[in-house]
C-alpha cells in the first residue's frame, strides 16, 4: 500500500521550501492503529503546469520502506516459501497473512552492481510474480497468497448494484469503470461514498451485480484512493480474483 498525496503550495513555495516534507518522514492516517508510512526517498515532486504549484509526495508503507532498505548479497537457501515470507514479515515487525502450501523455493538477494540495489521486497515480489501470487499490504499486514485464496478470506466485503442511471446502491456515486478483456487484466473502478469508505483496504472483497454483464461477480480491491475533501467519493479499483 503507497500513499500518495497532492497538496496545493502558495507562490512563494512554502511548503515545499518548509522541510516539512523531507524523505523519511513517518506519515499517519487513521489514528494509532491506522496506516503508517515513510516519505520516498524521491522528495515531493513540483508541477506549476496549471499556474498554481502542486506538490505531489509518495509514500510507502512503513513495512514495505523497512524491506525495501534490506539489501546486500544474501542467500537463505531452499526454504519453505510460506515459512520465508513470514519470517521476513517477523523481521520489521508486520502481521501477515501468508497462505500455506506454496512449496519450496532457492531465495537469493543479489548482490549490489552499480546503481541497482535489490532488496528484500523485490525478491518477494519476484518469488509472488513467479507462483502467481498476489502481494501486498494492507496498512497494518502483508498479504501473499494465491488470488482465490485472498478472496476467501477477504476481511471486509461491499456490494454495488447497478441497474441504470440513477438507480444504484445507496452509498456509491455510480461512475464505474470496467476494463480489460480476460480474467487477467480486468479492472472495476467504482466511487464509494459511504461514511466508513476511507476504512476499505486492498484484498477486501467487491461484489458486482445488476445489468453490468462482464462486469458483474466477485472482485478483490487491489487500490483505495481517498480524497482529502469529505464530500467526495473514495475511488476504489478491484481486480478479479483467479487461481
Amino acid at each position: 500500500m503507497e500513499m500518495e498525496l497532492t497538496f496545493k503550495d502558495s507562490g512563494d513555495l512554502k511548503i515545499f521550501r518548509s522541510g516539512v516534507l523531507n524523505p523519511g518522514q513517518t506519515l499517519r492516517y487513521g489514528g494509532v492503529s491506522g496506516w503508517r508510512g515513510r516519505l520516498s526517498d524521491d522528495g515531493p515532486t513540483l508541477d506549476g503546469r496549471t499556474g498554481v504549484p502542486m506538490l505531489t509526495v509518495k509514500a510507502p508503507s512503513l513495512w514495505v520502506a523497512r524491506l525495501r532498505g534490506q539489501t546486500g548479497e544474501r542467500n537463505w537457501g531452499k526454504q519453505s516459501v510460506s515459512q520465508w515470507v513470514r519470517a521476513r514479515c517477523d523481521e520489521v515487525g508486520v502481521k501477515h497473512a501468508v497462505q500455506d502450501g506454496l512449496g519450496s523455493k532457492e531465495f537469493v538477494r543479489e548482490k549490489p552492481e552499480g546503481d541497482r540495489r535489490e532488496s528484500t521486497w523485490d525478491v518477494m515480489t519476484s518469488m509472488a510474480s513467479e507462483l502467481n501470487c498476489w502481494l501486498f499490504d494492507t496498512g497494518d499486514r502483508i498479504v501473499f497468497g494465491k488470488p482465490s485464496w485472498v478472496a476467501s478470506r477477504s476481511a471486509a466485503r461491499v456490494g454495488f448494484r447497478y441497474d441504470g442511471p440513477g438507480d444504484f446502491t445507496d452509498g456509491f456515486d455510480g461512475k464505474y469503470r470496467f476494463s480489460g478483456h480476460t480474467p487477467e487484466d480486468q479492472e472495476f473502478q467504482v466511487g464509494c461514498l459511504t461514511p466508513d469508505a476511507d476504512a476499505l483496504r486492498p484484498g477486501d472483497r467487491l461484489d458486482v451485480s445488476g445489468i453490468l454483464g462482464r462486469a458483474n461477480g466477485q472482485w478483490v480491491i487491489s487500490e483505495v484512493s481517498i480524497p482529502l475533501h469529505r464530500s467526495e467519493a473514495v475511488r476504489l479499483t478491484a481486480r478479479r480474483p483467479r487461481l
